[in-house]
């Protein structure tokens, strides 16, 4: 059973994004071994969310909202810390790089 309401259509919409920026990552960046590792966690923690909509019992008595945050943290967990991670790598790459 897959939820269509409104709150699940933007949780759909930030995995559907996130896989997204994961892909095209893998086909041009530099950073093969980064993107797998985030294509893995991705996979995982996807496997689960929809472990979670397979049991019928957790949408009785107003579950869906559970259902909702445990799908919706993982993904907006990941992507700030792929945010922070853009955010600071420029800096560690000025301030470790040796002047010519």
């Amino acid at each position: 059973m897959f939820p269509i309401d409104e709150e699940f259509s933007l949780m759909y919409f930030l995995f559907g994004i996130t896989l997204i920026y994961i892909i095209v990552g893998l086909i041009k960046s530099k950073r093969k071994v980064f993107f797998r590792l985030n294509l893995v966690l991705f996979i995982l923690y996807s496997f689960n969310t929809f472990y979670y909509f397979l049991d019928l019992n957790n949408f009785k008595g107003g579950g869906s909202l559970v259902v909702l945050l445990m799908g919706i943290i993982p993904v907006i967990s990941h992507i700030s810390v792929l945010f922070l991670i853009e955010m600071i790598r420029p800096s560690f790459k000025k301030r470790f790089t040796t002047p010519k």
